[in-house]
Formats: C-alpha cells, sequence, structure tokens
C-alpha cells in the first residue's frame, strides 16, 4: 500500500485533497477486492458460492445506504465480514421460519432500519438533516424490496439466506446505533 501512496502523492497535477480521496479510493479498491477474493474462493470451496453470492447483492445496497459497524483494522474488518456471511449461510441456514413469521420480522427489520437511519463511520463527517432523512427512506424501501424478494422466493434456499442477511445487518444497525450513542455520551460527560 505505501507503494501506490507514494506514487499517488509524487503526482505534481493533484492537490493534496485530491491526492488523499485517490488513496482512499485505491486502499477501498483494494481491501475489499481481497476481502472478497478471500470469501469467493472460500464459499466456493465449501459448495456455498450461490448463497454467499445472493447474500452479498442483498447486503451491499443495505450497507451502502445505512452503513453499520465499522472497524478500523483491516483484520478485525475482515473477521467480521467472515462470520457475518459465514452465519448467513452455514450457521442460520437450516434455520427457517413459516412465512407469515418471516414477513413479520422482515417488516420489523425494515421499521428499525427506518427508525435507526444512516450509521457513518466515525471518521466520516456529520450527516446534513436532508441527507438522514433520504437514508432513511431508501433504507427502508431496500428492505422493504427485499422482504417482497424473500416472499417471491420462499419455496427456496435462497431465501433463507436472503432473510438472515436482512436480520443480522439490522442487528449490525442496531449495535452500530449503541456504540455511536455510547461514544456520543462519553464525549458530553468528559
Amino acid at each position: 500500500m505505501h507503494v501506490i501512496s507514494d506514487y499517488i502523492n509524487a503526482i505534481p497535477d493533484l492537490n493534496r485533497t485530491e491526492k488523499a480521496r485517490l488513496n482512499y479510493i485505491i486502499s477501498c479498491i483494494i481491501y475489499e477486492g481481497s476481502k472478497l477474493l478471500l470469501f469467493f474462493l472460500f464459499f466456493c470451496c465449501i459448495h456455498k458460492l450461490d448463497g454467499f453470492l445472493y447474500s452479498l447483492i442483498i447486503l451491499l445496497p443495505l450497507r451502502f445506504i445505512s452503513g453499520g459497524l465499522h472497524f478500523k483494522h483491516y483484520i478485525s474488518c475482515l473477521v467480521f465480514s467472515f462470520m457475518y456471511f459465514y452465519l448467513v449461510n452455514v450457521v442460520l441456514m437450516p434455520f427457517k421460519f413459516p412465512l407469515f413469521i418471516s414477513i413479520i420480522i422482515l417488516s420489523v427489520c425494515a421499521v428499525t432500519n427506518f427508525i435507526i437511519g444512516p450509521i457513518t463511520s466515525d471518521s466520516r463527517p456529520q450527516l446534513t438533516k436532508e441527507i438522514i432523512n433520504k437514508g432513511k427512506l431508501n433504507i427502508f424501501i431496500a428492505t422493504c424490496y427485499e422482504l417482497i424478494l424473500t416472499f417471491l422466493f420462499f419455496d427456496t434456499a435462497i431465501s433463507t439466506v436472503g432473510f438472515w442477511t436482512i436480520v443480522l445487518h439490522t442487528l449490525q444497525l442496531i449495535i452500530a446505533n449503541f456504540r455511536k450513542k455510547r461514544g456520543e455520551l462519553h464525549v458530553q460527560t468528559t
């Protein structure tokens, strides 16, 4: 990473902000790409690639719109992400609720995601009220859309993957919200 960073910092046509932004984008591509490659290989080896890809397709819009838990180090992020996908595709896969209960749980997830709203990393600037409201609506729409997909594909194994992906993402948002509130409380009391 340092070689790429040094190369970008040596480009005279970019100002400091542009260099920092380019460094950030490239590091995200490398880190996220390496995680995805490792996960792709692992789930392919255990014959769960279709479930992994479906959970990734479900998770990406949710995560992009609403955020979630953020980690400062690559290894902790890698381990958490791996455990997330492993839980969804291996551990929780056999547990399927009846359709009626699944729809109720996913509806609660949609409302919870709307209430909590976007959770950003501490290293990113605070969101404006307008962006928060737009994010709340978008996450509600995305969760409802995925609820409909789960309903339509309910008789397939893939619906269980979608169900648990949404439920775990909602739990992740709840935890991230508590962590953020606890951090804000700590800052106010010190």
